[in-house]
């Protein structure tokens, strides 16, 4: 009779139910695999069970199984289940928890009812069978570099402007002191000095439109000035000429995307050429930026908008060569 709760276990692997005569049944039910919503631990498939204290007619599944693990005949069986239900029930009746390996276990309650609780370790799904629980880790998205807006070319073109007015404002505020006293010596310093602020102010348009005109500012190497007693003072201005600078069809690149890892800008590159496009690679610092050369003759302002509505790439930008 001792082994009759290892009988009920063999039973409930092969069956969806079995009921023990005269005190209720075991059901199957199967449990879909679970994930924890916060800590994402996955559970996999498998079966819990139910107890229905209903099932107590004798179906013969468990007497028959008695029978043949005990190699008896099936009334003499039939009488050791009758015994083990009669056992049970005395031990509940007395507020004593039966316990069914693999299964769970069984209590009644004050009330008179019997409170069932499965065993959450059991579990009898074929399909489940090697797959372990696991916890996963969280996924770390990789940070994205984006590079820093390029000032446009006009706005670099007008603060050196601003810078070479301002030296030479410098420049003539220092020549009219050093002129002041001619003006005592009679009109001819007068005259000399109104000259040499045309000639200063005529030097000075030829700097702006050398600046508009080349890529790099020229450099003013110095002023200087003399003075001696018997002598007028002269300054003179002396301006670099402006670096000559290569520029390949109109003069003008479409920056496409800067990226840090140069494996990115080359997958870049190759999309774009795929489409049509002589996508190149340029290194500036630490970003390798994509760049397709607007071609000799075209407006860059409608091939950029031609270019984002073919391409998709609405942030593409004009750099100069």
């Amino acid at each position: 009779m001792q082994l009759i709760p290892v009988y009920i276990q063999e039973l409930c692997q092969d069956h969806d139910y079995v009921v023990i005569p005269g005190l209720g049944g075991f059901m199957k039910r199967y449990r879909p695999a679970r994930m924890h919503p916060t800590s994402f631990h996955f559970t996999p498939p498998g079966t819990t069970f139910v107890f229905n204290e209903r099932l107590r007619e004798n179906d013969g599944l468990l007497v028959a199984r008695v029978a043949m693990r005990q190699q008896i005949h099936s009334m003499e069986a039939e009488r050791m289940v009758t015994a083990y239900t009669r056992s049970q029930l005395e031990l509940l009746q007395a507020g004593e928890t039966i316990q069914f390996p693999g299964i769970g276990r069984l209590v009644r309650d004050p009330e008179g009812s019997l409170r069932f609780t499965a065993d959450p370790t059991a579990s009898y799904e074929p399909s489940a069978f090697g797959l372990p629980a696991f916890q996963a880790s969280p996924i770390r998205k990789k940070a994205v570099v984006t590079a820093p807006p390029e000032i446009p070319v006009t706005a670099r073109k007008e603060r050196r402007i601003s810078s070479v007015l301002g030296w030479l404002a410098a420049a003539c505020v220092v020549l009219a002191l050093l002129f002041l006293p001619m003006q005592n010596s009679g009109g001819s310093g007068s005259h000399q000095l109104a000259n040499l602020f045309d000639s200063i102010r005529a030097q000075q348009n030829e700097q702006i439109a050398l600046l508009y005109a080349a890529e790099q500012m020229p450099a003013i190497s110095s002023v200087s000035s003399t003075r001696e007693t018997n002598e007028p003072a002269t300054a003179v201005l002396v301006i670099a000429e402006p670096v000559e600078q290569v520029v390949t069809g109109s003069g003008f690149w479409l920056v496409c995307g800067a990226f840090k890892e140069q494996a990115n800008a080359e997958n870049q590159q190759e999309r774009l050429r795929n489409s049509g496009f002589e996508a190149a690679v340029q290194v500036s610092g630490d970003l390798h930026m994509v760049v397709v050369p607007v071609p000799q003759g075209t407006d860059r302002y409608a091939y950029r908008q031609s270019f984002a509505e073919t391409t998709g790439i609405k942030g593409a930008w004009l750099k100069k060569e």
